[in-house]
């Protein structure tokens, strides 16, 4: 019997700062973004917003930003939320809403609501580039059927 080869790679998306592909593997199938934030946003959907713990650097405490709401108003807001205790040392982390996501992302459009006055966290962080990343890893559903 002759198995058909299947790809590792799949480009599912070319940008215009690279390109956007499925990674597969033994260990699953990843989102890679082999692109720029910007070109990434409608298809990762601003995951990385989501992520826990964003650091914001001393020099930036006490800076307020102004975010678009999504009815179109403006609203000047703390860039901040808490000091959360790491290893004894108080770590300053971006302020989160109810729904898990930065208080700075546009809902509607899911994108940063202040991307040019991001902190130094968001502008450094890629979430695929590097040897070492594989990119967002897609979780599968299994469907089980139980029997009564």
């Amino acid at each position: 019997m002759k198995f058909k080869a299947v790809p590792q790679r799949t480009v599912i998306a070319k940008v215009p700062s690279g390109e956007i592909a499925l990674e597969y593997g033994g260990d699953g199938v990843f989102l890679r973004f082999d692109c720029d934030c910007l070109d990434a946003l409608p298809y990762c959907k601003a995951a990385c917003c989501s992520l826990d713990g964003i650091e914001v650097e001393n020099s930036e405490l006490g800076n307020n930003v102004t975010i678009t709401n999504s009815d179109g108003t403006k609203a000047n807001v703390p860039l901040v939320q808490l000091t959360a205790r790491d290893h004894g040392e108080e770590v300053a982390q971006m302020k989160r809403s109810s729904d898990g996501f930065c208080h700075c992302m546009d809902r509607s459009t899911r994108t940063c609501g202040i991307y040019k006055d991001r902190p130094a966290t968001c502008r450094e962080f890629h979430c695929t580039r590097g040897t070492s990343v594989r990119g967002w890893k897609l979780d599968f559903v299994r469907h089980v059927t139980h029997q009564e």
